[in-house]
């Protein structure tokens, strides 16, 4: 299996391509999960000429599932009329019936209906789209028919998209929007990293999927509710809410399936944290020790200060969710009748420097900052979160791609799925430990830089920024840097990616035999909390880290003032 030209001029079958892909995919990976209703469809399909099965790719990626025959024109597409007899015949479409006047009136344009006469008979020329629709459907005035089609089988395309993907959010149009051609991603074996073994597993995903996706309508109508309170509309939330948790299923044995029940709980504990239903909230939040659940439980019964106490220790001995472990910090410090030595904030003040500049709008601040020391003779690089977090991910390349189960679902993601779950560590665990060793050595660690650098480059890294860095610089990094604060940073990292993959500084300066980091602050910004973690860290560990606040100069004076 393998996939042709994207470019839609070399290749204008493209986006059938795409679909072939995944169904063959599918088809060869999965033929122990479809039954035997959904291979025989896949069956059918590429059964079907040339010509139908492009049809059917287009009409996938389109949202409507009511098509206008006469409005169905797909210059690469020959015999469209074939085509569509043909896919009828195959069952993957259906003639709708054209009496179904609210049809018949909604995929016509407001010109059609004037150029037809319907507006000037019933008086509605002037009339919006809303009431034009409403009059014509309890009207007597009779419509010319269209000939309409209805797309079927899509649940069937649902499933292997589902299988494919590995989650029920993606969509074939998002991958064919996707320039493939443009990128080169990881080989990994995808024989170890089946995201389904059985079709248990992928009905309980499905079903997973379907709550979520009635979750997260019902916590937006909790929003609505909150700002434009409704007593009556409480109520009938509040049952739909009990409902939905009603349907929730047991605990699996699948890791990845676990956390979508986790995120599931959570979207129902906020939504009945939101209506003031808290009995029901904390029994949510109680279901899943995903963040925030056991902070929201601990604010939530602030008052009984042995629970929020055992909370707050389950934190700092479970989470890794920067967010979380300082509340839990906060809290235990609050309570101690003596401190708690153990989960103090660190405290390390940042080196602050002051410039005035003559600031150039056209020209972000960053930049300004690096010219000016490019001035001086010295050597800038504006590379915010790219230094070390690629650093990272050439020294850890076979871990992060290494095959766990569920990781990865098809031959085209830039990494793990699990990237930025809880348990991402966890799951690799033995694997980082292994690579912290044997880097440990000085030698080894910079022939492995050079050569997986040489090896991969280009190959898409969800750490590493290729434009951004270079395998000098990575080189020199390493070498200038105690390989004790390289560990530290990495293992930061690893407690909470998604949290602390930003904030580092914006600059590294570079020198003979050594390297500072430098963090831009222009007029009226000020530094965030994930900025500020990141700038005592570093401190810490003994890299040269500051904060460099920059103001607007008066023209009058010179660039610089210390």
């Amino acid at each position: 299996m393998s996939l042709q030209s994207t470019d839609p001029v070399t290749n204008p079958l493209y986006y059938l391509d795409y679909l072939e892909f995944v169904l063959e995919f599918v088809r060869a990976r999965y033929s122990d999960v479809l039954n035997f209703n959904e291979q025989q469809i896949l069956d059918r399909f590429f059964a079907c000429s040339l010509n139908a099965r492009a049809l059917y790719a287009r009409l996938l990626t389109r949202k409507p599932v009511y098509f206008r025959v006469d409005k169905l024109a797909y210059s690469e597409i020959d015999h469209l009329s074939s085509a569509i007899d043909e896919l009828v015949q195959f069952q993957f479409l259906e003639l709708a019936v054209p009496s179904r006047r609210d049809l018949n009136v909604l995929m016509r344009s407001k010109a059609e209906l004037k150029s037809c006469g319907a507006l000037g008979a019933l008086g509605l020329i002037q009339a919006n789209r809303q009431d034009i629709d409403d009059a014509l459907l309890v009207s007597n005035y009779e419509l010319p028919n269209l000939s309409i089609v209805r797309q079927r089988k899509r649940g069937v395309m649902s499933i292997c998209q589902h299988l494919f993907f590995g989650n029920p959010h993606q969509h074939l149009d998002e991958f064919v929007r996707t320039d493939l051609g443009q990128q080169t991603f990881e080989s990994v074996d995808l024989t170890r990293s089946r995201s389904f073994d059985d079709r248990a597993s992928l009905d309980l995903a499905r079903l997973l999927g379907v709550l979520r996706h009635w979750a997260g309508e019902l916590e937006s109508s909790t929003r609505h509710l909150k700002r434009f309170p409704d007593p009556v509309a409480k109520i009938a939330l509040l049952e739909q809410l009990k409902s939905l948790h009603s349907l929730v299923p047991g605990r699996s044995k699948t890791a990845s399936l676990n956390r979508s029940q986790d995120k599931l709980y959570l979207l129902l504990a906020q939504s009945f944290e939101r209506l003031g239903a808290i009995e029901d909230a904390l029994i949510c939040y109680r279901g899943t020790t995903r963040s925030p659940s056991r902070e929201r439980q601990a604010r939530l019964q602030r008052e009984r200060v042995d629970i929020v106490r055992r909370l707050c220790l389950e934190i700092l001995d479970e989470s890794t969710d920067a967010s979380e472990l300082s509340y839990a910090r906060r809290q235990l410090q609050n309570q101690a009748a003596t401190p708690f030595d153990t989960v103090q904030e660190p405290q390390q003040k940042v080196p602050r420097q002051d410039i005035t500049l003559v600031l150039d709008p056209s020209l972000n601040i960053e930049q300004q900052v690096v010219n000016e020391l490019s001035g001086q003779g010295l050597t800038a690089l504006h590379i915010e979160n790219h230094l070390f977090p690629g650093l990272f991910g050439v020294l850890f390349w076979e871990v992060i791609f290494s095959p766990i189960p569920g990781a990865f679902h098809h031959p085209f993601e830039r990494g793990p799925s699990d990237l930025y779950e809880p348990d991402f560590y966890k799951q690799r665990a033995h694997l980082f430990e292994d690579r912290f060793k044997v880097l440990a050595n000085r030698d080894y660690r910079r022939n492995q830089l050079e050569g997986w650098f040489d090896a991969k480059q280009g190959i898409t890294n969800p750490f590493v920024y290729w434009p951004a860095v270079s395998s000098d610089l990575l080189l020199r990094i390493l070498d200038q840097t105690p390989w004790a604060a390289l560990e530290a940073i990495f293992r930061q990292l690893l407690k909470d990616i998604k949290a602390f993959r930003k904030g580092f500084p914006d600059l590294v300066v570079l020198h003979p035999d050594t390297y500072e980091l430098i963090e831009i602050k222009g007029p009226g910004d000020r530094l965030q909390k994930h900025q500020i973690a990141w700038l005592e860290f570093l401190v810490e560990q003994g890299i040269d880290a500051s904060t460099l606040f920059v103001t607007q100069a008066d023209n009058r004076q010179d660039a610089w003032s210390v």
